[in-house]
């Protein structure tokens, strides 16, 4: 989030501004890439160490509810690779924009909007309560996961998603150290 540059909710500033950023914009999303698909192995662990004697747990849901949040990085991954190729110069920067708006307007992204946030946020949310509530982790630990999906959610800076991301290494870290400290069985 700190590597790719700030962008403008207009489409036309933020072709621009990737035109002007284009390393740290290429950088920033593979990245966050990278980032999604490191998540999903924390998230198996996450689904063990939910396990219950009677079925599904509310654990293991909201580990799957973030599992979908974070499949749709993906999508929003290859949205970030159609913007940076309109953003180069030999487009008409216009027409590129008016796409881009055009894009933004259909009701195409909302199913993605949706699921991410319903799997971020109401995800973390539950995987936070279930955490607390089986006392897995320390109650500290569960409120880092619980500020940062507050945070995330209402972040409009990178200043405030890397706060919120923050939030979340301090959280999950905790729980990661609890998997590390179990035993295979």
């Amino acid at each position: 989030v700190l590597i790719g540059p700030d962008l403008s909710d207009d489409a036309a500033e933020r072709l621009a501004e990737i035109a002007d950023n284009e390393a740290r914009y290429i950088v920033g999303g593979y990245l966050f890439l990278l980032g999604a698909w490191l998540f999903v192995p924390g998230l198996i662990g996450l689904w063990r160490l939910f396990r219950g004697p009677g079925g599904v747990t509310l654990g293991q849901v909201g580990a799957g509810l973030i599992l979908i949040g974070v499949i749709t990085t993906i999508a929003f991954f290859g949205f970030g690779a159609y913007e940076y190729e309109a953003a180069q110069p030999d487009l008409d920067p216009a027409q590129m924009a008016e796409l881009a708006e055009n894009a933004e307007e259909t009701n195409v992204a909302i199913p993605l909007f949706v699921a991410f946030i319903v799997g971020i946020v109401i995800g973390s949310l539950i995987v936070a309560w279930s955490l607390w509530r089986r006392e897995i982790v320390p109650v500290w630990a569960a409120g880092a996961i619980v500020v940062s999906a507050i945070l995330g959610f209402l972040a409009e800076s990178a200043a405030l998603s890397a706060i919120s991301f923050a939030f979340l290494v301090v959280g999950l870290g905790a729980v990661g150290l609890k998997l590390l400290s179990m035993s295979d069985e």
